[in-house]
């Protein structure tokens, strides 16, 4: 079990300003390292500058251990691109009832390395490799509320039986 960190870990990085955004070393060093000591294990970095903007970009930095909570992006515009950069994911998708519909392994610098999902697909990915990171592109601008519909079947995110339900999903990948 890792240590909780004694000061609040941010769920997202500051977002980017300026026309150019590079993505290098110093930053995956500390998307890496602020990722470690996350209560989630991981943390995001927007690409975009305003969460208003029409295409929403960001960089997840990933530990395995992290749960996230099977949902799905509701609104009539709401694909989602998730290209692997660094590490790898298992991807899950879900029937309504919670079912697994379909399953794949996505590596960063191999083919099969991203998936772009329409709207209503029930998903998760969970990280398998130590600092994995995901490019994720969703269409915008950001809206907290209606940018997600978690999963009524799955664990929410702190709930005990989370670590067990991320488990589950892990062993059908080590199947």
């Amino acid at each position: 079990m890792r240590d909780v960190p004694s000061t609040p870990c941010p769920l997202a990085l500051p977002e980017p300003s300026g026309d150019i955004f590079f993505c290098d070393a110093e930053l995956f060093a500390a998307g890496f390292s602020t990722s470690r000591t996350s209560p989630r294990l991981r943390v995001m970095q927007p690409i975009h500058r305003s969460n208003q903007g029409k295409v929403q970009r960001l960089i997840n930095f990933m530990q395995p251990g992290s749960y996230v909570r099977p949902h799905r992006h509701p609104q009539p515009q709401a694909s989602e691109t998730i290209i692997v950069i660094h590490g790898a994911i298992a991807l899950f998708l879900f029937e309504d009832n919670g079912d697994v519909h379909n399953g794949a392994l996505l590596r960063a610098g191999h083919p099969g390395c991203f998936v772009d999902l329409e709207p209503n697909v029930w998903h998760t990915f969970l990280p398998l490799d130590e600092d994995t990171a995901v490019i994720e592109v969703k269409a915008g601008p950001y809206d907290p509320v209606a940018d997600k519909e978690f999963a009524p079947w799955a664990p929410p995110e702190n709930d005990p039986g989370a670590q067990d339900y991320l488990r589950m999903l892990l062993s059908i990948v080590a199947a």
